[in-house]
């Protein structure tokens, strides 16, 4: 009888541990969706000159924005272009979704005195086809947000503005 009870507990136990867990679309705990991450180097002044003849840091630059596609294996590319850090950065980005919302967070070190512009692709995933609101943050200032009806297929642009 002792032996019942002690398998009947295990049994329950074990029941209860397996039922907990969950890998639900609709569980709103935050997961780690970094697939991958790559960066440019620093984009110096005379490698970005144009040739038109416009001296202007944006017109030298071009527009900081974000160019997402989404993949065949349900992830999602994203390229931040011309985000400034400091020359010689290291540069780290996390990426999450929690519930319907996608967050890229970038960071830099390496105070110096000159800054750079960067372009930094980020691939997430495994995404699901829903609208997703993608909020993005750099050096804890949000930059920007957007919705997008995620899909393999899905393509777009969307330009950063100060």
């Amino acid at each position: 009888m002792r032996t019942n009870l002690i398998i009947f507990f295990c049994a329950l136990f074990a029941f209860t541990l397996t039922s907990c867990s969950s890998d639900d679309d609709n569980n709103n705990e935050p997961k780690d969706a970094l697939v991958s991450f790559a960066k440019t180097g620093c984009k110096t002044i005379t490698s970005l000159r144009s040739g038109t003849g416009e001296d202007d840091i944006a017109s030298i630059l071009g527009e900081e924005s974000v160019v997402y596609e989404g993949t065949s294996d349900n992830c999602l590319f994203i390229k931040h272009n011309n985000v400034i850090f400091s020359c010689e950065a290291t540069i780290t980005v996390s990426a999450t979704v929690e519930g319907n919302v996608i967050t890229l967070k970038e960071n830099g070190t390496s105070e110096t005195n000159c800054l750079c512009p960067y372009d930094l692709t980020i691939k997430v995933g495994t995404l699901s086809e829903r609208t997703y609101k993608v909020v993005l943050i750099t050096e804890g200032l949000e930059r920007t947000s957007f919705t997008i009806n995620y899909s393999p297929k899905i393509s777009g642009k969307v330009k950063i503005n100060d």
